[in-house]
């Protein structure tokens, strides 16, 4: 059972915090990959190799006082999800067991006083992940809401991950969170979708892991759902527009700009919900100047220009040529997720041109959740949290909170947004890879749609504006 190991739990935090409290005095990177330090725990560093267990389990407590009958669960079919109903002889527990898997990699890493600061990267964001996770339980806990969790290293391989899903008691798992890398995933999809468990890929956007499986769940939007959400939000916000999507000739670039073509002009579901939107393809690149960019833009519209660009030379040289053309043009600019992430774009450019970006997790800085997160994973760990660790913790609590309400008939509100996530408000439906480029439904995946818009404001700073 999952209830039956957790004195191991204890070990293996010690092995983890460890790991990483030995890293640093307690500063904190800006951005990229963190250190994470928690100088709380009574830890004896020894330079004696220690190698610690491969799986961990912990529990919450807390009695289960939702009062449904846990014995009697049935699933609802959903056009969304194409998930199939559960005969009742085949009912959980309402107290949801989770099984989180990731790559520590503690097979490869000893310390010892001479390699405390190498903590490789793997181990260092699966730490980042579960410290969110644990914070989410202290949570819940104080919500009353119960859940059985138990934390496995894959060390990053297929094989391990195979040796674990193999382990008899992982059939009594309700949810799967991890692993991160797709060849793991690969493995975990595969176990979920023969025993109807739900799998959740908590951080990898690839829609080519699984097919016709409805039990694998990705919480990271892929990037064509990010230029779906840009759509719907430029053609509900903006009446008079001239939608411009813009990229180099690269292919992955200009058939993202096509989306936005077809998004408009192909897609029966959105033709009946906006009528007629017009969008132009614009292929340019830095040998071109703003002059050849200006024969697109009109003086009485509001010049919405989408950049499906990457590259972070072109997009500056772009962004160079639209502030030159902004006090004759109104130019909103929207950009891809992975803007960012880049470190040269300049600040006063975006502010001039109404800059937009979509990002999957985002925390409203005023809300109350976000404040009780953030204070109590800096009391527990001694530094702020990084955007793997606010993940963990939106995707425990979101999960655990629709257990506690919905049993086993969750799989039957994956689509509803009536429980929202702290970072990202979860709407989960029936994907697949050539979703946005055919028009018949069909379900290999269950992928979260819900994106955050977010606008770089006056003060240059980023404000969630959907």
């Amino acid at each position: 059972m999952f209830r039956n190991q957790i004195q191991l739990s204890t070990c293996f935090l010690l092995c983890i915090c460890l790991l990483i409290g030995a890293c640093g005095s307690g500063a904190k990177q800006t951005q990229g990959t963190q250190t994470n330090t928690n100088n709380e725990l009574p830890i004896d560093i020894t330079p004696e190799p220690v190698k610690p267990p491969t799986r961990v389990n912990t529990e919450n407590e807390t009695p289960n006082n939702n009062g449904n009958n846990p014995n009697v669960i049935i699933t609802v079919p959903d056009e969304n999800t194409g998930l199939e109903e559960i005969p009742e002889t085949e009912a959980r527990p309402h107290t949801a067991n989770v099984a989180v898997m990731l790559p520590f990699q503690l097979n490869e890493f000893y310390p010892t006083e001479s390699n405390m600061d190498s903590v490789p990267k793997k181990t260092n964001l699966s730490v980042e992940f579960y410290e969110g996770i644990k914070i989410g339980l202290d949570h819940l806990k104080n919500e009353g809401v119960s859940l059985n969790v138990r934390v496995y290293d894959t060390q990053n391989s297929p094989f391990e991950v195979n040796q674990i899903l193999a382990d008899p008691e992982m059939k009594q798992a309700d949810l799967i969170i991890g692993p991160i890398y797709n060849k793991q995933l690969t493995e975990v999809a595969k176990f979920a979708k023969q025993n109807r468990i739900l799998a959740v890929s908590p951080l990898s956007p690839s829609d080519r892991i699984t097919t016709d499986n409805p039990y694998y769940l990705m919480a990271s939007p892929t990037i064509e759902t990010h230029c779906a959400a840009m759509f719907d939000y430029i053609v509900t916000t903006y009446s008079n527009r001239n939608i411009l999507a813009l990229s180099t000739s690269k292919p992955n670039e200009s058939n993202l700009a096509s989306l936005f073509y077809r998004f408009a002009t192909v897609n029966k579901a959105n033709r009946e919900k906006y009528g007629y939107v017009d969008v132009t393809q614009v292929v340019t690149s830095m040998d071109e100047s703003e002059t050849s960019i200006e024969a697109h833009l009109s003086p009485g519209k509001e010049n919405i220009i989408v950049v499906t660009s990457f590259d972070e030379i072109f997009i500056n040289d772009l962004l160079r040529k639209l502030n030159m053309l902004k006090d004759r043009y109104p130019i909103t600019v929207f950009g891809m997720p992975n803007w960012m992430k880049m470190s040269t774009l300049q600040l006063d450019y975006l502010a001039n041109l109404n800059f937009h970006i979509t990002d999957p997790f985002w925390a409203d800085k005023n809300s109350l959740e976000y404040q009780q997160y953030k204070t109590d994973y800096y009391n527990t760990f001694k530094t702020h949290p990084s955007s793997r660790a606010n993940t963990g913790y939106d995707l425990i609590t979101y999960f655990a909170r629709n257990y506690f309400k919905y049993g086993k008939r969750i799989e039957a509100h994956l689509g509803d947004s009536e429980i929202k996530g702290t970072f990202n408000n979860f709407q989960f439906k029936g994907a697949s890879p050539n979703q946005y480029f055919q028009s018949f439904f069909t379900t290999d995946y269950l992928e979260n749609k819900y994106v955050n818009i977010l606008k770089y404001n006056a003060l240059f700073e980023l404000e969630k504006v959907n």
